[in-house]
């Protein structure tokens, strides 16, 4: 039968050991705990800390030092070799190198079967087209098969990411998705004779608040304006052509507003001279 005996100071009652852990926790206010001990661990902490430190201080009298890059191995390392897994593979790769030795068919399926758990196959060069058209090679590991060239192209064709921007367009307004299409998608030093540099050399990009704080730098701006191709109902392949860009200062692209500085049929012709000029 459990003796049950209460608290001096709060009089509740517990068993005789959780009385002990009660006074600790709740009247003592100590982090750690023991059942019984009353308050003792702490003299036994101090104890183990006293011999831990003049361990640490004996071995750093006479310290180990790494085999590759000869620092110093801290007390928690005392028993390796090296300070680092990086100067592990230093030193096993230069060996691998001096020596020639390359792991046996043997010796990788017997290491990578006890990993994986998994039959191994030796991995083979294999040659495919991506849906963007350029044929690569890649290092086939098992039945693992690649699809595309690039992440760029994964992220551009894979069924997944395709369905995730269309569930995204469903869930934005019709001229939100209309600015996402008109964006400029072209990288601007393949046309260095049609862009004024210099503003950039001089303001710097614009970046907002959050991203770098240079309200008053440089930004792309549409000549004609992107709610103009919306309301109008222009392809925006027409708006987010590179002849519909320039480089102004950000103040100035925001306080233009949706005006347009060109009408769309000098806009036309202007990129009928543009396909002619890069085209060919």
């Amino acid at each position: 039968m459990k003796t049950i005996c209460s608290c001096l100071q709060c009089k509740k009652e517990f068993p005789v050991k959780g009385l002990f852990t009660h006074v600790d926790r709740t009247h003592l206010k100590l982090s750690k705990y023991s059942s019984g001990n009353n308050g003792r661990y702490k003299e036994i902490s101090n104890k183990a800390n006293v011999k831990k430190q003049n361990a640490e201080s004996l071995y750093m009298s006479t310290p180990k030092h790494c085999v590759e890059c000869d620092s110093i191995l801290p007390f928690v390392k005392k028993d390796n070799q090296f300070c680092s897994n990086s100067c592990s593979a230093k030193q096993s790769n230069r060996l691998r190198a001096e020596t020639g030795w390359a792991p046996s068919f043997e010796h990788r399926k017997k290491t990578s079967e006890k990993l994986t758990g998994r039959t191994y196959v030796e991995p083979v060069i294999v040659s495919q087209i991506c849906l963007c058209g350029i044929e690569f090679s890649y290092t086939k590991i098992g039945n693992k098969n690649r699809k595309y060239c690039s992440k760029s192209c994964a992220t551009k064709y894979s069924p997944s990411h395709i369905k995730k921007r269309e569930i995204a367009r469903n869930n934005r307004t019709a001229l939100v998705n209309y600015r996402s299409d008109c964006s400029f998608k072209f990288v601007l030093n393949d046309f260095p004779e049609e862009f004024d540099f210099s503003l950039i050399e001089k303001y710097g990009w614009y970046k907002a608040k959050n991203k770098g704080n240079n309200l008053y730098g440089v930004s792309r701006d549409h000549i004609v304006s992107v709610r103009y191709g919306y309301d109008n109902q222009i392809d925006p392949a027409i708006i987010s052509h590179p002849a519909n860009c320039k480089l102004v200062r950000h103040s100035e692209n925001v306080s233009k507003g949706i005006k347009c500085d060109m009408t769309i049929e000098m806009l036309l012709e202007k990129i009928k001279q543009w396909e002619i000029k890069y085209k060919s």
